[in-house]
This record gives structure tokens, sequence and C-alpha cells, in this order.
């Protein structure tokens, strides 16, 4: 059994947002092999962001990534547009919104909530979300 977490709190009027997914017992190797890919294939984005890159390259980069560990089918195309994540700061919510049609470009100072997620039908659905400070070196 898995169990998926999307935890925030409020902290001096600011937002947090994190989410992971567990499984109760040992995950079947499918199961564990797909967070695997999904804990990569953030890695790799994350080494992606730097300030003046699109912020559409995020559905396509964790896409690219999966292909490599044969899960790229798997992951979730929220809204059939490649929504992976979002702006985060007084509300927990805001935008920009990170998705294949975002004309934004990521700045530094911005804090990202980057969250893909896999579902593997009638198996798992897995989350692994972070939030991350946008600098003049990355994130």
């Amino acid at each position: 059994m898995a169990i998926a977490f999307d935890n925030g709190f409020v902290m001096d009027g600011y937002c947090s947002d994190f989410g992971r997914s567990f499984f109760c017992g040992k995950a079947p190797a499918r199961v564990a092999g797909a967070y695997k890919a999904l804990q990569t294939a953030q890695q790799e984005l994350f080494a992606r962001i730097k300030p003046g890159v699109s912020m559409s390259i995020t559905f396509d980069s964790l896409h690219e990534s999966l292909k490599k560990f044969g899960y790229e089918n798997d992951l979730r195309n929220f809204a059939n547009i490649g929504m992976m994540g979002h702006q985060i700061g007084i509300e927990v919510h805001e935008e920009p919104w990170l998705h294949n049609g975002s004309e934004d470009v990521f700045k530094s100072g911005m804090i990202m909530c980057i969250e893909p997620k896999i579902l593997l039908d009638g198996e798992v659905f897995m989350r692994v979300e972070d939030m991350v400070l946008i600098t003049e070196a990355g994130c």
C-alpha cells in the first residue's frame, strides 16, 4: 500500500509546500524503480534551472529523464498541459505555473514548488514535491 503526502504550513506569513510518497512494506520492483526514476528526474531538472531559462522546460525535462528508466508514459500530465508546479510565497499556489505553455522564465529570488507525479495505473500514485530557491547559480 502506498501513501502520498502533501504537507505545508505558514510561518511569518509565508507558505511552504512539500510532498512525498511512501510504500508500506516492501515495494514491488516496478514501484521502487519508478520512485527512483522520479527522484532522479527531479534532480536532473534542478540542474537545468537557472535565471532566464523558460519555465516551459519542466515537463519535457522530466519526461526525457524518465524515458531513460522506461517510465516516461507514467508521468502524470496534469490538465493535459504538462503542469509540474508553481511559485509559492504569501499564497501556497501563486503564478507563474510550470507548464508547457508558460511564457515565463525563472528569475533569481523566486521560490518554486516542483511537483512531478507518476501514476502506475492499478498499482500506485507517487509524488516528489520540493520547494527550491532560484539563485544566480541555479536552484
